[in-house]
């Protein structure tokens, strides 16, 4: 999938003068799906990492795959470090039509699309983003057909202070039986 949309999309990254870096998992599992549907959603992620590095001097655009043995799916992240995006911007970005770009010709179905193509697939797209510093699309999709992906957050705390532990407990729902 990368190599196909890369040869698609080399064009476009050579025109905004970014280095691309590539850091391809070997072996890794085949995954269940629409090929032409997955290089949309890799294709939208790097025309996006590729806009914002746009006028930055030593852009960067990553793009990495592995494979992640507890959650039996494969991991793909297109990483930039072009603009960023803010808390406000982030929390809207898979919405139909939101776009920062509006005046670039941008319609704010890329990311919209590539979020409904992921969870047809039964994985889940995921972003990390600061601005001036760059953005982290991780999209994560499962080996088997129709798989689902449990992902559940953990939470350490170390602290010997019992209040803290009570205070814990009364706030969330589920915690380690070890305590």
């Amino acid at each position: 999938i990368v190599e196909d949309t890369m040869a698609i999309f080399h064009t476009k990254l050579k025109m905004n003068e970014g280095k691309v870096h590539f850091n391809l998992g070997e072996g890794l599992p085949p995954i269940w799906g629409y090929p032409l549907k997955l290089e949309q959603v890799l294709g939208n992620l790097l025309v996006n990492a590729s806009n914002a590095i746009v006028g930055k001097t030593n852009g960067r655009i990553s793009i990495t795959t592995r494979y992640i043995k507890g959650l039996h799916a494969v991991l793909m992240e297109v990483e930039d470090n072009g603009n960023g995006m803010t808390k406000d911007q982030m929390e809207r970005i898979f919405d139909p039509f939101f776009t920062t770009r509006r005046q670039d010709g941008g319609t704010g179905l890329g990311l919209s699309i590539s979020h409904g193509i992921v969870k047809e697939h039964h994985g889940f797209i995921g972003v990390l983003s600061r601005p001036e510093l760059g953005s982290r699309f991780s999209v994560f999709l499962p080996v088997e057909k129709g798989g689902q992906l449990a992902v559940q957050p953990n939470l350490l705390i170390i602290d010997d202070d019992p209040s803290v532990l009570k205070m814990l407990k009364s706030n969330f729902i589920k915690l380690d039986k070890r305590f």
